[in-house]
């Protein structure tokens, strides 16, 4: 999604000021949500880890900011996904906003994508385990294979210093990914044996207004 936040900026050359800004602040933030957690529950951490926030407003509020959290990312990239079909399906009039056809083509594409995600995300057994498996194997295309494709440039051979640092960034992804697939697998393996799994087509109550689930004794 980088390239096409960068092709809609007016001076792209900036675009890497977000990595020096947003970078540390997010390493920073998951790092002491993490800490506090596992300091907090230690194994007993549940996978949703709002749910090891006990009752009460302190818990609602968690759950009201991680919904806003989601319909902002999904509006990002969402946007991205209707607007390459709807340059695919209409390009003569994907940048018309004066077209009434146009405005209810993207009106058609934009509720397609919100329903076809919904549907996929409540059907699909195990659709959180999947999520997490694919978010490991990213790992490789975010971490590894930018590095390497920037160790192995003739451009940057003679600075030893920064090759150091992009191959213990591949390693670390390396290891992200080799330890995100296991851990999905064997959260899969165990849910497939656990009969009170449910189903895909569960609907379940919102936890918002419900209490946490008990941590298993």
């Amino acid at each position: 999604m980088y390239l096409e936040l960068m092709s809609e900026m007016a001076e792209p050359e900036h675009f890497p000021r977000v990595f020096w800004i947003n970078g540390p602040f997010q390493v920073g933030l998951y790092s002491l949500v993490a800490l506090t957690a596992y300091g907090h529950a230690g194994k007993g951490v549940p996978a949703f880890v709002i749910d090891a926030i006990p009752l009460g407003a302190s818990y609602r509020i968690a759950q009201l900011l991680v919904f806003f959290h989601i319909c902002v990312s999904f509006l990002i990239q969402g946007m991205f996904m209707s607007r390459w079909i709807h340059v695919t399906v209409s390009k003569s009039r994907v940048n018309d906003r004066t077209s009434w056809r146009a405005s209810l083509e993207w009106f058609c594409i934009t509720f397609t994508v919100t329903l076809v995600s919904w549907v996929l995300a409540t059907s699909i057994p195990f659709f959180d385990l999947i999520i997490q498996f694919c978010g490991a194997l990213y790992a490789l295309i975010t971490l590894v294979w930018p590095g390497l494709i920037w160790l192995f440039s003739a451009e940057t051979r003679r600075r030893r210093g920064e090759r150091a640092l992009v191959a213990l960034v591949c390693a670390f992804g390396v290891l992200v990914c080799c330890f995100g697939v296991y851990d999905a697998l064997v959260s899969v393996s165990a849910r497939r044996h656990d009969p009170d799994a449910g189903n895909g087509g569960e609907c379940r109550k919102l936890t918002l207004l419900s209490p946490p689930p008990l941590p298993a004794t």
